[in-house]
């Protein structure tokens, strides 16, 4: 049957950090489609090297040629990829085998030097017009994953031939006459791979897919059908701002080296929101990404449960039989985004977490000879050694030996800091609106938009159906019933339609409640608020929201603090608010949850407070813990439920009226007030 050769590098992760040998054998394989691989090479007009086809059975393509998958030269990366995990692994082979991974290591990297060209009088090497994984993504220029996988490729070929050649100098020498390469070229490649340029948005710290990703059309005219790939033309979909597998998560999760964990925050919550997961391994990425981006608190046991029950829960394609591209895929999300997994300049490391609701996670690794048993439980950490007898690897910034001979130490348990109890509290939680001193500027345009729209096609049905009378009269919503009438809580609480129903009972109009599923063309309360939803999404494209200065000072210092904070919001729309803003909240926040999360943990508000306890949770904290932080708390909470927390805050405006607090449990906070340090804020909190 047809082979995927993209999925192999989820097949080789898998088996050489688990069974070497087996990785050994699919090296073998690779090896056996070499030759073919030379001859697709010729017939792409690239003059030397190795090119491996997408799809293939023996080596040869078995894809028609097209633009969507003829360029997807970052394959031979991929696959030199497991070749260079599995020499960092097994440091001590046979000369044959060391020989095959040496040839296929340098004839799929020597094509790069072919199709890749010299940019700024030979100071930038750049590789034009291909494709990465991402299928929805045409012929580009820069693309991203292409260049991190070519410039991690040449770099790794260089490094290990070099190593080669100094152990085995006539063995390498006789390996670089058989494939007719001369020892200029091994120079030529570390040239080239030291001159690949990663380039990197300024003002949001993105990388984006291609040079022309940011500039490409935003899909919010209409809900899209999904998969697009079988709804629409792939010119329609190249043009639009979409991805079916995000590259630059992925790149950052196979080359971890050349990132730190704040770049994955912030394209995490630049890509997100753009991901169609038309794929399953899409669900492998994102999950993965986002337990190497928050840890405990990431929210990926969504997609990595979904990912590994495929193969159950897909009974449509039972008779193809196992999809194992998708088990590869999972044990690469539980390894690398919850056991934090990592080989970084050829040494071992853990980073590992336990995702909220889980009660422990284990898998094994195995390292040069030895067997490591992991085990991740809420109170410790746990390393044993099953196999082997020495075995060196990191524990976050820590070192860790295991030795069974010298030391008899096979195991070793290492506590979970749940929290640190240094302060009056450990963690904070803010609702969204709380940061942006204009928030109530959009809601109330974005509603009246809606709501205008509503009576006009009201009164348009109305004159169509000779019933003038009927029509219904314009009532322009002011700031003062926006407020008044409750609907600004309608913005926190999607579940609460009062304020609506208020505001619609003014205006003689007299509509179902229908359901939340209702769409924004559907004549209900529901739809009526979902076509808000809408709206506010199409407004955020021209407008500018003017976060809270001291708010933001507050929220960067309380996460250099220790200090656990949580994000969390009725909204659907959090992740298109956090694409704008200039210095993304996602750096600083430990953990987000939105409309999407809420609805689905189904989380009631007012008058209850399980949002900000879901938050609590979320964080491995008590409430009695945690601050919160959010506004119009005098508006329907029940203050038994506020007391839960340790203090909450209520932010307003300075131009509003400050009453009396709420109760011992609310402290009220103008907005020309907000500490800007963690100090500050505690002393002011307490006072």
């Amino acid at each position: 049957s047809q082979i995927n050769l993209q999925t192999y590098l989820f097949h080789g992760i898998y088996y050489v950090l688990t069974n070497p040998s087996m990785a050994l054998n699919l090296i073998r394989h690779m090896y056996s489609m070499l030759p073919e691989a030379r001859n697709a090479a010729r017939n792409m007009a690239i003059q030397y090297g190795a090119l491996y086809p997408q799809k293939t059975v023996t080596g040869t393509n078995c894809s028609a040629f097209s633009l969507s998958n003829c360029a997807r030269f970052q394959i031979n990366a991929d696959l030199a990829h497991v070749v260079i995990l599995y020499l960092t692994v097994e440091s001590s082979m046979p000369l044959q085998d060391e020989l095959m991974c040496m040839e296929l290591l340098l004839e799929t990297a020597r094509m790069w030097l072919c199709v890749g060209m010299w940019h700024d009088a030979e100071t930038v090497f750049r590789i034009d017009d291909v494709n990465g994984p991402d299928e929805y993504s045409g012929l580009t220029e820069n693309n991203f994953y292409t260049h991190v996988a070519a410039m991690k490729h040449m770099s790794g070929a260089v490094r290990h031939f070099k190593a080669f050649n100094k152990a085995q100098s006539l063995a390498a020498a006789a390996l670089l006459k058989h494939i007719k390469m001369p020892r200029e070229e091994i120079d030529a490649l570390a040239r080239a791979a030291d001159a690949i340029v990663l380039h990197r948005d300024d003002r949001s710290g993105v990388y984006y897919a291609h040079a022309h990703f940011d500039d490409l059309v935003e899909w919010w005219d209409e809900t899209p059908r999904h998969p697009l790939s079988q709804n629409y033309h792939p010119a329609v979909i190249f043009r639009h701002k979409v991805v079916q597998i995000s590259e630059v998560l992925l790149a950052m999760l196979v080359h971890p080296e050349s990132f730190e964990r704040a770049d994955l925050k912030r394209n995490l919550a630049y890509y997100e929101p753009l991901c169609t997961h038309d794929h399953p391994l899409s669900m492998s990425v994102m999950a993965a990404a986002k337990f190497s981006a928050y840890g405990d608190f990431g929210n990926g046991s969504e997609e990595f449960l979904a990912l590994a029950q495929l193969n159950l829960d897909n009974n449509k394609v039972a008779s193809e039989g196992l999809h194992l591209s998708w088990m590869s895929a999972s044990w690469f999300t539980l390894a690398v985004g919850i056991g934090g997994v990592k080989v970084v300049q050829g040494s071992l490391s853990f980073r590992p977490c336990l995702p909220v609701g889980w009660e422990q996670c284990v898998f094994t690794i195995k390292w040069k000879g030895s067997t490591v048993k992991v085990s991740i439980r809420a109170e410790a950490i746990t390393y044993e050694l099953i196999k082997g007898c020495v075995c060196r690897f990191s524990h976050f910034d820590a070192r860790v030996r295991l030795d069974r001979v010298t030391e008899s130490r096979g195991k070793v348990t290492i506590p979970r800091i749940v929290y640190q109890d240094a302060g009056s509290f450990d963690g904070m939680i803010f609702s969204l609106e709380s940061f942006f001193s204009n928030s109530d500027d959009l809601n109330l345009a974005s509603w009246a938009t809606v709501l205008n729209r509503y009576t006009e096609d009201c009164n348009r049905r109305a004159m169509l159906m000779g019933r003038a009378n009927t029509a219904q009269k314009a009532f322009p919503l002011t700031r003062a019933e926006y407020v008044e009438s409750g609907l600004c809580l309608q913005d926190r609480d999607p579940s609460s339609l009062a304020g609506l129903q208020k505001v619609l009972s003014t205006r003689g109009i007299d509509i179902p409640v229908g359901s939340q599923q209702d769409s924004e063309t559907v004549e209900s309360q529901y739809g009526l608020a979902n076509a808000k939803m809408e709206e506010v999404r199409s407004m955020l494209k021209g407008f500018t929201l003017d976060p809270i200065p001291s708010m933001m000072d507050l929220l960067e210092d309380l996460s250099t603090s220790g200090i656990r904070v949580a994000i969390a919001t009725f909204s659907t729309s959090i992740k298109f608010i956090l694409a704008k803003c200039p210095k993304t909240l996602a750096d600083f926040a430990t953990t987000l949850i939105d409309g999407e999360e809420a609805s689905e943990k189904r989380l009631r508000g007012r008058p209850t407070t399980e949002l900000f306890v879901h938050a609590a949770n979320k964080m491995h904290l008590e409430p009695s813990r945690c601050v919160v932080v959010g506004t119009r708390f005098g508006h329907g909470y029940d203050i038994s439920e506020l007391a839960r927390f340790f203090k909450v805050v209520d932010i307003v405006a300075d131009t509003e009226c400050i009453t009396s607090s709420i109760g011992s449990c609310v402290k009220i906070l103008p907005t020309s007030d907000i500490p800007s340090t963690t100090a500050q804020f505690e002393d002011w909190l307490l006072s």
